[in-house]
């Protein structure tokens, strides 16, 4: 007969027991007369049962998670994967700007696991250091803003006012092709804003995010003439327009170098000499240019139809009218002053077809209408063509005074403003 020893347990195995942490092979090891006398313990009755009772919670989370070892396996692969990742997007040229669009979402996750891993570690995860992660946090994203900038923390940027009326400048533009940079300087003429050029251009960018085209490489840009004082230097060219009724028209325009104005315009019937002279004549005519005493310089291409009679003409002017050819005779400037002209009206102005040489005519009129009187451009520094060709002095300082005004006001305006319930405690 085998003898029998009473055997000792471990004080684990009694704890296991009691919280139901052993296994159906491991209970069958034990005696059951031993866990008949377990089950009549009362364990809240036992000496020292209230020292760890506090612990118990833990203890049992802890047991319980020893037990899955598939969760220990799965957490080391998502560290290990969440590594490899860091190192992939830290060589990604747009990372730190990634960060920055998801800032909230950083500090949310980060702020939610902080009590349970050390903040360097979070931090370093995502490849910011904890005073950045403060930035981040302590920073108000106010709604107010397009930028969400706390008006406080950023007194320096445009009011709602004006941001709003930038937004709703650029959503109800007279016409939908008109540069940013002509509504700018309407509302600068308006007093709508009192901002830079390059301020407005963010705002801009922001409101129109979602309808920009990604854009295109652009040629590398000609040598382009810039005249100092109107009709120093005058741009003609033809161009031809379809018509449904009447076939192809040709189209002769005039422009002024310094002013950006549009001259004179005529559909001719042709392409010889003759009907481009006649333009040229009717254009002195209309502004009194053969009483000029400052020498006028006519640029054109190559084509047939600027020489011929164009050259008679200009001839019998005895020296007020230098003809320049352009790519002849060492003037290696380009025509493209005339040329955006007419890519600006067919590309942007100008219907799918048109069906007579009248409604060409009357297209172009109002087209020039738009080019002299609405359009602003960017080097006449917010005044119209129309305005310089009738002697209105351009003024780079023009607005200088007022946005250095407005900067002030706007940092009294902002640093006072309650627009959210962070502004107001």
């Amino acid at each position: 007969m085998t003898p029998r020893f009473k055997r000792s347990y471990h004080p684990l195995v009694s704890y296991c027991y009691f919280h139901n942490l052993l296994s159906d092979a491991q209970l069958n090891q034990i005696p059951k007369s031993t866990l008949q006398y377990w089950d009549e313990l009362q364990t809240s009755h036992l000496f020292g049962y209230d020292w760890f009772n506090k612990h118990e919670k833990e203890q049992l989370q802890f047991l319980a998670t020893q037990q899955h070892r598939f969760t220990r396996v799965c957490l080391k692969a998502v560290l290990k994967l969440l590594h490899c990742f860091q190192l992939i997007l830290n060589q990604c040229t747009d990372f730190k700007k990634g960060l920055l669009k998801h800032a909230a979402s950083i500090v949310e996750v980060i702020s939610f696991i902080k009590p349970h891993i050390a903040l360097p570690k979070l931090c370093a995860i995502f490849s910011i250091s904890t005073q950045q992660f403060y930035n981040w946090k302590n920073k108000q994203q106010c709604l107010a803003s397009p930028f969400r900038w706390c008006f406080k923390r950023y007194p320096s940027q445009l009011t709602p006012k004006v941001s709003h009326s930038i937004q709703q400048a650029l959503e109800n533009k007279l016409y939908p092709f008109l540069p940013k940079v002509s509504v700018y300087y309407q509302l600068m003429n308006t007093g709508a804003i009192a901002c830079s050029l390059s301020t407005f251009y963010k705002y801009a960018a922001y409101f129109l995010a979602d309808k920009l085209e990604t854009s295109k490489l652009k040629p590398i840009a000609k040598a382009a003439l810039k005249a100092t004082r109107c009709f120093e230097y005058l741009h003609i060219d033809t161009t031809l327009v379809q018509t449904l009724n009447h076939g192809i028209q040709r189209l002769v325009v005039i422009k002024d170098n310094f002013s950006k104005a549009i001259l004179h315009f005529d559909i001719v019937d042709g392409s010889q000499s003759q009907f481009v002279a006649k333009v040229i004549k009717d254009t002195f005519i209309k502004y009194n240019l053969m009483n000029y005493t400052e020498p006028i310089q006519l640029v054109s291409d190559k084509g047939n139809e600027n020489k011929g009679e164009v050259l008679t003409w200009i001839e019998s002017l005895k020296g007020l009218v230098i003809k320049k050819t352009v790519g002849e005779n060492g003037f290696l400037f380009s025509n493209n002053a005339i040329e955006s002209v007419f890519n600006t009206f067919k590309n942007q102005f100008v219907p799918t077809l048109f069906y007579t040489k009248e409604e060409l005519h009357k297209c172009f009129m109002e087209f020039i209408y738009y080019y002299n009187h609405i359009r602003y451009p960017g080097d006449l520094y917010g005044l119209h063509p129309i305005d310089v060709l009738n002697g209105e002095p351009i003024n780079k300082t023009k607005f200088k005074q007022a946005i250095l005004m407005d900067k002030q006001l706007r940092y009294q305006t902002n640093s006072a403003l309650s627009v959210c319930k962070t502004c107001t405690l």
